[in-house]
């Protein structure tokens, strides 16, 4: 198996032709599954390092950020958090019902939502 992987990786050779004056790191990367890998962990930086800027388009991650910070402070408090269900409760099956139906296109044609 050792050698089946090893020769497996010789054979991957990136496919980016790589200018003499690209003095990257991890240059030629593309084409190159591991090597893709490596760059693409090695360049993000620490996660502690990080700076997150939220926007109007993640008010979803906003919300449930706030949700689950609610959950934890209810339950360090001895409450229970929403969604819990009680221990009488606890074998029930929970379905959740996530398809809306079907509605005309402008075309005439149906299409499910």
């Amino acid at each position: 198996m050792e050698k089946y992987v090893k020769r497996m990786r010789e054979q991957e050779q990136p496919k980016q032709e790589v200018k003499e004056y690209d003095r990257r790191k991890y240059m030629p990367f593309k084409g190159n599954i591991r090597q893709e890998d490596v760059m693409t962990q090695s360049t993000q930086g620490r996660l502690d390092e990080r700076d997150e800027q939220l926007g109007v388009s993640d008010r979803g991650v906003i919300l449930f950020r706030r949700l689950v910070r609610e959950a934890i402070e209810t339950a360090w408090t001895g409450g229970v958090p929403k969604g819990v269900l009680p221990k009488e409760r606890a074998g029930e099956m929970i379905q959740l019902h996530s398809f809306a139906g079907v509605r005309a296109k402008g075309n005439g044609l149906r299409e499910e939502i």
